[in-house]
């Protein structure tokens, strides 16, 4: 009988265990989600943004309102590689 007793507790502590696990987890994982979006690639923004503004500045349409995460090398690469293509369109355009 003593050992039914241990085997319920052991059984009663596993599920207790994973309880915990099941009620923390998400608080656990949605933070690291949250952390991996703010590094995302973010080359499509940064090329979007550069070649809007490559192309107005070029242009002499008007200034661009851009995201400017410069920080983020992504988004860096790709303003410098649509700020070049966007300029260059403008060039090709006249």
């Amino acid at each position: 009988m003593r050992q039914h007793n241990s085997n319920k507790s052991a059984s009663e502590f596993t599920g207790a265990i994973q309880g915990m696990i099941m009620k923390y987890l998400p608080i656990i994982v949605f933070p690291l989600l949250l952390s991996a979006c703010s590094n995302e690639d973010k080359f499509d923004v940064g090329y979007d943004d550069g070649y809007a503004a490559g192309y107005n500045t070029t242009c002499e349409i008007r200034a661009t309102m851009v995201e400017g995460d410069w920080d983020n090398q992504s988004y860096s690469r790709g303003y410098k590689k649509g700020y070049e293509t966007g300029s260059q369109d403008c060039k090709n355009k006249n």
